[in-house]
């Protein structure tokens, strides 16, 4: 992936962040208790980190210091206005350049897609580096073997099946962990199924859509996504109130 694509791929990414909602930010809390080391306070980093949405009910929560690190200067400006927290700190850079000393992080957070991290080696040779003994390393996402029916599967015909056909697997993103630590302990802990609303209306979840680098787009005929955004359009006309939207995605916890 260039640096233009990249670069293109952060802002829609970020392009429909919101706050999380008291009962989100709970069930986060809730996965870092039940698989995030003992001690308190902790320390959590989460990379590509937009705008910092979730990061300061973290640090109320297990006592900081919490880092988001972020490689687009606007966006990272944005997040230490918007999501401001004595105990968070946002910083310049990315998954292959993490700005923080070796073994400085109990639970490394990554809520976005593996196939969209530049240099995936890179990113996972820091990621260990800053990891202290004993810490996790959480991954949010689709993967290819494990995909969910997902909203816009119904339209953009043959989405699901690009996804599924290039989406990394489970296998593929633990076995890049296990071999850089060769075979010295970091393994699959725990895959959860999550489900999350994402929007009160179809009406509001197709705006987002349009603004979002959904996955199977980059591997799908632009006259294929052309078609399905006129479906889904079609959709929204017939009654833009059904809702809620939700969105089940996966948890991967590395340890």
């Amino acid at each position: 992936m260039s640096q233009r694509e990249y670069v293109a791929r952060r802002h829609e990414a970020v392009a429909s962040d919101r706050f999380p909602s008291n009962a989100e930010t709970g069930e986060w809390i809730a996965v870092l208790n039940r698989y995030a080391p003992t001690r308190r306070p902790l320390t959590v980093l989460e990379i590509d980190c937009g705008y910092g949405r979730l990061l300061p009910g973290l640090a109320d929560a297990f006592g900081g210091p919490v880092f988001g690190v972020e490689p687009l200067e606007r966006i990272r400006e944005a997040a230490a206005e918007d999501s401001a927290h004595p105990a968070v700190t946002y910083l310049d850079g990315s998954a292959a350049r993490i700005p923080l000393p070796d073994h400085s992080c109990d639970v490394v957070l990554a809520f976005t897609l593996w196939h969209q991290i530049r240099d995936a080696s890179d990113a996972v040779r820091e990621i260990l580096r800053v990891l202290r003994p004993g810490g996790r390393v959480i991954f949010r996402g689709w993967f290819g073997d494990r995909l969910p029916e997902l909203p816009w599967h119904v339209w953009l015909q043959g989405a699901r099946e690009a996804e599924q056909a290039h989406l990394p697997q489970v296998a593929d993103v633990v076995g890049a962990f296990a071999d850089a630590r060769s075979g010295t302990g970091m393994e699959l802990l725990a895959v959860e199924r999550r489900r999350q609303d994402v929007a009160r209306s179809l009406g509001d979840y197709a705006d987002e859509l349009w603004k979002r680098s959904l996955p199977g787009t980059r591997w799908m005929d632009a006259a294929d996504v052309k078609a399905g955004f006129a479906t889904m359009d079609a959709a929204v006309a017939a009654d833009p109130t059904v809702g809620p939207i939700s969105e089940e995605y996966d948890l991967l916890i590395l340890g």
